[in-house]
């Protein structure tokens, strides 16, 4: 059992969450993961209500499932995995839509401009998003306008809420009217997680590269102790705010 490793300045309880005890690859500790993302959303959510506020994102919206989903490395294995252990003909249908994601994506930019070490300057980057955003893409697991993989979606899709109404998610017309809940990103410490450099660098790529990434990486996943993994989260989550790169982006605006 460890604490809680918490964003500095977070206000949220601490709670106690569970990891391995022996040498594991860094998405078996996404369970305890979840768990503190959870309570850090509870408590930003407590205070929207509290302001008067109502989130408007519910199952049956999906808009946000077509947007530049960054994920890291790390969940790029888990959910490889996820799909792997999906039953057929399933695994076959989602795997093909990721496939025609890949087809698409590829006429679009090339693949090292969407898989980065790093987080891309502020303008090039909303370039990029809003360019994604015309395409259209749905993410591989939406099914009627849900996730379908609800319990182990990735960390970013548990920070994004929004109080304004969904059509302005869908439109990008609509994106400057986009009213998302203002607070910190856990998720991009683990774009840095398995980074071995002095100075660790990031791996983050649209949900929808993931199988695309993980095919030409098998094998190469690192194992630590549960705990190890989970404490270096917690100091990449300081560095991180030491540098004010935990804020959250702006709504509309997932990477």
């Amino acid at each position: 059992m460890s604490a809680q490793p918490s964003p500095p300045g977070d206000d949220s309880p601490g709670i106690m969450v569970s990891v391995p005890a022996e040498p594991v690859p860094a998405r078996a500790i996404l369970p305890a993961l979840y768990e503190l993302v959870e309570a850090h959303t509870r408590n930003a959510l407590a205070t929207v209500a509290a302001e008067g506020r109502t989130i408007s994102c519910k199952a049956g919206c999906g808009a946000c499932c077509r947007y530049f989903v960054p994920i890291s490395g790390v969940e790029a294995y888990a959910l490889a995995d996820l799909v792997e252990r999906m039953p057929e003909p399933r695994r076959t249908t989602i795997k093909q839509r990721f496939a025609d994601a890949e087809a698409r994506l590829a006429a679009w930019r090339p693949f090292d401009e969407q898989i980065r070490g790093e987080p891309l300057p502020d303008d090039e980057h909303r370039r990029m998003v809003v360019e994604y955003f015309g395409l259209g893409i749905p993410c591989p697991f939406l099914e009627a306008e849900s996730c379908s993989i609800h319990p182990d979606r990735p960390l970013v899709c548990r920070e994004y809420f929004v109080t304004s109404p969904a059509e302005h998610c869908a439109s990008h017309d609509g994106r400057d009217q986009v009213k998302g809940v203002r607070r910190k990103f856990v998720a991009h410490a683990l774009w840095y997680l398995t980074s071995e450099a002095p100075t660790p660098k990031a791996t983050v790529m649209p949900l929808t590269l993931a199988l695309h990434w993980v095919k030409h990486r098998a094998g190469e996943e690192q194992r630590r102790k549960g705990l190890e993994w989970l404490r270096r989260f917690s100091l990449i989550l300081e560095n991180l705010a030491r540098h004010h790169r935990l804020n959250a982006p702006q709504p509309g605006d997932r990477a």
